[in-house]
């Protein structure tokens, strides 16, 4: 998954953030930043909207 989000100038937490966004059950994501890079990782994720080719790449991944 590092490399995937990687390949889209992403990092992994803001793939992490953007994935949750895209499932139909999650209305918003609640996560801690006690560091000033995790906070500006959170605020890019926001404007990630996965289509759903990239959301099927990454269920294929997760199934392994």
């Amino acid at each position: 998954m590092i490399a995937w989000s990687a390949d889209y100038g992403r990092s992994l937490h803001e793939l992490a953030h953007a994935w949750l966004l895209a499932q139909p059950s999650v209305c918003s994501v609640i996560s801690g930043a006690p560091k000033l890079e995790q906070m500006q990782h959170n605020a890019k994720a926001a404007d990630w909207m996965l289509t759903d080719e990239e959301m099927d790449e990454i269920n294929t991944i997760l199934k392994g």
